[in-house]
């Protein structure tokens, strides 16, 4: 039987915080991915947890899908993927902005075997001032402890 989740409590959720966070239609500056990582680096559990009990792989909320696969199986570690994200904002010339966050596990830390290595990727295409679009791409790799 699915679980009945309760709206504003689903809005007020790690993983609601973190669709806003990486949304191509937010207030803030598109240039946060230091903000994306630093709330990764405390978050990236609670976000996939909070999707998973709503016994989802995929949240949508009309401006972010927010993706995260099951836990690898035998045979099969889905691209060691843990968070995919993809946020649009559409003209009436087609996209003017996509923003694709991806998370995934690089393996554990040869410096500390209590840390997993992670690395945290945006890929963002714009529409450039000659109207060709312009593509950038942030990564960062981070050490952290797993709690899942």
């Amino acid at each position: 039987m699915p679980q009945v989740i309760d709206a504003g409590v689903a809005n007020h959720s790690v993983s609601a915080t973190f669709m806003k966070l990486v949304n191509v239609h937010h207030e803030m500056d598109l240039a946060d991915f230091e903000e994306i990582v630093k709330f990764l680096k405390e978050n990236i559990d609670g976000v996939i947890h909070d999707v998973h009990k709503m016994d989802k792989l995929i949240l949508d909320d009309g401006e972010t899908m927010l993706n995260c696969p099951p836990a690898p199986e035998a045979k099969d570690s889905h691209g060691n993927e843990l968070i995919r994200t993809l946020s649009e904002k559409q003209t009436s010339l087609g996209i003017a902005v996509k923003r694709e966050v991806k998370v995934h596990v690089l393996g554990p830390d040869p410096d500390d075997a209590t840390k997993t290595r992670i690395e945290i990727r945006e890929d963002m295409v714009k529409g450039g001032e000659d109207g060709k679009p312009v593509f950038t791409e942030h990564r960062e790799t981070i050490s952290i402890a797993r709690n899942a």
